[in-house]
């Protein structure tokens, strides 16, 4: 073993037995055990034989449930001994682990099986060879102990002088056993016997009755039982058999018996296996955590434990940061299940990014998967300057040179390219492992919603996959996962708003996750809202928030939903969108409002509209959806300008921003008193500001932490609709928001000299490196319509064009690649293959002279990015090749 670490094999069979030192994970469970066996050893000079005072209770429980390693430390003592203590390998003779389940069913003891491994052992068979005296004084023992046996045996035909031999005889047990094993050790010259039992627990029919064999006849002091099993099995096992010799003659004050059965079987176990030999196997996330565990793959080293569980966590779940129950179960809850898991991944393992494979710690492990391009050492500052700034008082707390700092000092790493396919590959792999495993649901439900956005199409709703429809979670694929959650609360809450005939079908259903209570939404006037259209911003909202398909009666009646509005943003974030993506969502009904869950069903309002449509107006969204063009502009070019392509959002964040944000929906008013045109159209926007705001900040309440230099510390509350309109000065955005991004006009006027501007720079300078939604979100075209709307600009240029000619703003390495084909028509290859790039260069006509011409070029902005590192290496290559 070197220096302390472990090598844990990733393409070997799954099996506990294990030729070398480092392959053994539970180092302490055998410090443990050695510690105990030289206890033992101390001892046995001190007992005296004849006189029967040998006789106690010394046997080691190692303790954990199936899977967790038991079997592997049994087998694999004898290993551990001979590589690392020569003086305890020469004293003991430790035997090959001996199964109980092996027991036929004419047998009746359990010490039969002990002795006939004692005899089948290697060093006991050769050495009956080499030394035929100590054989014979062997055999006599052996001899004696096979009568003693016999008359262990239940014999109902004995009677007389037979029947007081036989008892005798069994009395005589426990000195033959000792005897026995005295004979053993000389032959073998040896002091103390190791005699490790496995699964004593789970051969249930005869569990008891082999932990007596164990307290009857095992207290030899030149044997040493290790037993392997879980405690909390034992003690059911033990409890249950105490219970019903309690009981079978009679059901007289049972809870009584029942109380009296469990403390005697906790003093049983305390007698057999003493509270001081329990030994407790760590738990698997001990070494999910653990940097010193090397993963190999015939016999090349490719990384830790600790940074491939790192990895895994933040590909699955995104960069969240734990609170709320934002960490993505994973279930891995046994050793058993590790090694399948890796032995799945072994060739996931080898394709991973150096910055994942190299890392010094977990952290930087994830930290490189979010954030490659950002050296963890610039991270670690930021952190520490942070922290110290957060210490101060709040009068004299000042962020600004922290944010500064990180800017200036940033020096962009050259990070590799990962080819789309090979993630979609990753993916695949480790739903193929967990595809089976009834704790995977949450997971599954996650892999499925990443393939199903790998394959959206432009009339798709990112919404349409299980993670997001609970009713589908009760379709025969997702039975065999667990359903720990139910949609009880939906009874309840949507009586009066759904038929009950629909709620009763709907009553009892259970699913993989918690679910909130779809929005039922806000009635209000139609009145207002039927000249509206898509031509303007405003009215373009207003439509998307209406959802017009309920009815009271035969009239229809208006509702406002806040799901139209969720869905654009997160669809924005997934995939592109153009007008025939929103023109999709807008003819679909609100996602999560009442009438998308049941569609085919009539809402009952709770009280109907005053001011229903007349039977002659009609309502005709179709003629206006021209409209919605400029909204998909404004998206597309927000995706460009912040890469959103290679920007990765998790479906498990976006579900924990969803269930936030429907759940603090459901706590708006239902209905508004009548009021004017003007103060509709102002509570309809507000209510859009608020499901933006609390969108954003849901999602800066699950990435903020210590990911990104931060402290956990985040506002939880709920947001007040009231409070949107004043939203910068939030807590919410304050906490939670503020790191990432400057505030919206900072924002929009970043090229002003003022003190202001250059925290602002740098704030906007941090959030771009840190490639999180709540930093792109900052500027999404519905958070700056609302802002028009609402006034809270200055007057003058559109937002979009304002931020398109701040041509001053210092920003990150842009897109080398995007600067090439944009000004000069030239298409650099997928990836940072240097020979890739000498291929495509030498394949044109006068293609070095044309490659040389635009790289000297090239603008001073894009000489940090790594495309135009290896397109400078690719230069020099053909040029050194051509003299």
């Amino acid at each position: 073993m070197t220096h302390g670490l472990l090598k844990f094999p990733i393409d070997g069979e799954e099996s506990a037995n294990f030729e070398k030192l480092d392959n053994l994970l539970p180092q302490e469970t055998y410090e443990s055990l050695v510690r105990l066996i030289e206890d033992s050893l101390e001892k046995i000079d001190k007992k005296n034989y004849l006189s029967g005072s040998y006789r106690s209770h010394h046997s080691i429980l190692v303790d954990g449930k199936r899977g967790t390693g038991k079997t592997s430390i049994l087998v694999n003592l004898g290993v551990y001994l001979e590589e690392n203590s020569e003086a305890l390998a020469r004293d003991t003779l430790v035997l090959k682990p001996i199964d109980p389940t092996l027991l036929e069913d004419g047998d009746s003891l359990f010490l039969t099986i002990i002795v006939a491994s004692v005899l089948s052992d290697k060093d006991v068979i050769e050495s009956q060879k080499r030394y035929p005296d100590k054989m014979v004084v062997l055999n006599n023992a052996l001899d004696r102990l096979a009568t003693a046996l016999e008359s262990a045996e239940p014999d109902l035909t004995a009677k007389g002088m037979r029947k007081i031999r036989n008892m005798y005889d069994h009395s005589s047990l426990e000195s033959c056993v000792h005897e026995f094993f005295s004979a053993v050790l000389s032959l073998v010259d040896k002091k103390l016997l190791v005699l490790p039992i496995d699964d004593v627990d789970t051969s249930l029919n005869r569990a008891f009755e082999n932990l007596e064999i164990i307290r009857r006849y095992l207290t030899s002091p030149l044997v040493l039982p290790i037993v392997g099993g879980d405690l909390n099995l034992y003690q059911e096992v033990i409890w249950r058999d105490f219970h019903h010799r309690l009981t079978k003659d009679s059901d007289f004050n049972t809870d009584q018996a029942f109380e009296r059965a469990v403390e005697l079987a906790n003093e049983y176990q305390r007698k057999v296996m003493p509270v001081s030999r329990r030994l407790t196997m760590p738990d698997v996330s001990y070494y999910l955590n653990n940097k010193n565990i090397l993963l190999i793959k015939q016999k090349e080293i490719y990384m830790s434990l600790a940074n491939f569980y790192a990895w895994l966590q933040i590909f699955l779940e995104g960069p969240v940061n734990g609170l709320e129950n934002s960490n993505l179960p994973i279930p891995i809850k046994s050793i058993r299940a590790l090694t399948q898991l890796l032995s799945k991944c072994q060739n996931v393992i080898p394709e991973l990014p150096t910055g994942i494979t190299d890392a010094k710690s977990s952290m930087d492990a994830k930290r490189y998967w979010q954030m490659p391009q950002v050296p963890p050492t610039l991270i670690e500052k930021f952190y520490s300057g942070y922290y110290a700034q957060s210490r101060e008082a709040n009068e004299k707390r000042r962020y600004a040179p922290v944010f500064i700092d990180f800017a200036r000092n940033y020096q962009s790493d050259t990070v590799p390219s990962i080819a789309p396919e090979s993630v979609k590959d990753w993916e695949k792999t480790i739903e193929s492992h967990f595809m089976h495993e009834e704790d995977a649901g949450e997971l599954m439900l996650v892999l499925r919603a990443m393939n199903d956005w790998h394959n959206i199409k432009t009339a798709d709703s990112v919404f349409d996959t299980p993670l997001f429809q609970p009713l589908k979670q009760g379709d025969f694929n997702w039975l065999k996962f667990k359903h720990t959650s139910n949609l009880d609360e939906w009874q309840a809450a949507l009586d009066g708003n759904l038929p009950s005939a629909w709620l009763e079908k709907h009553k009892g259903i259970q699913t993989i996750l918690p679910y909130p209570v779809p929005q039922v939404g806000v009635q209000t006037s139609t009145k207002w809202q039927q000249e509206q259209s898509y031509e303007e911003q405003k009215d373009t909202l207003l439509t998307l928030l209406t959802n017009y398909n309920f009815y009271s009666k035969s009239q229809q009646s208006q509702m406002l939903n806040s799901g139209r509005i969720f869905e654009i943003i997160i669809h924005s974030l997934i995939a592109p969108v153009n007008e025939l993506t929103l023109q999709n969502v807008a003819n679909r009904a609100p996602f999560y409002a009442t009438n998308d869950l049941a569609p085919t069903k009539a809402l009952t309002l709770g009280q109907e509209s005053k001011d229903e449509l007349e039977n002659n107006d009609t309502f005709n969204a179709d003629e206006n959806l021209i409209g919605l063009s400029e909204l998909a502009d404004d998206i597309t070019k927000w995706r460009e300008r912040h890469n959103i392509d290679e920007l990765r959002v998790s479906p498990w964040l976006v579900y924990k921003v969803f269930n936030k944000l429907f759940t603090q929906l459901n706590f708006t008013k239902e209905t508004f008193e009548k009021k004017r045109e003007s103060d509709y159209q102002l509570i309809s926007l507000d209510l859009i500001n608020f499901t933006f705001n609390t969108t954003w900040a849901a999602f800066a309440s699950f990435e903020k932490g210590p990911l990104f230099g931060l402290p956990v510390d985040v506002a939880t509350t709920n947001i007040g609709t009231e409070s949107s309109a004043t939203f910068e000065s939030n807590q919410h955005y304050t906490k939670n928001i503020s790191p990432f991004t400057p505030r919206l006009k900072p924002l929009l006027n970043l090229v002003d000299k003022n003190e202001g501007s250059a925290e602002a720079r740098a704030r906007k300078f941090f959030g771009q490196a840190t490639n999180t939604v709540t930093h792109v979100l900052a500027d999404h075209p519905i958070r700056l319509w609302i802002a028009e709307i609402l006034g809270k600009l200055e007057q003058g240029k559109p937002v979009e064009s304002r931020i398109e000619n701040n041509d001053n703003q210092e920003e990150l390495p842009p897109k080398y690649t995007t600067f090439l084909k944009q000004n000069h028509g030239l298409v650099l290859p997928a990836g940072l293959n240097v020979d890739k790039y000498v291929k495509a260069i030498l394949s044109e006509d006068e293609g070095i002279d044309t490659w040389t011409r635009v790289f000297n070029d090239t603008p001073e902005k894009y000489h940090k990015s790594s495309n135009y590192k290896t397109l400078s290496s690719a230069i020099e290559k053909i040029k050194k090749g051509s003299e």
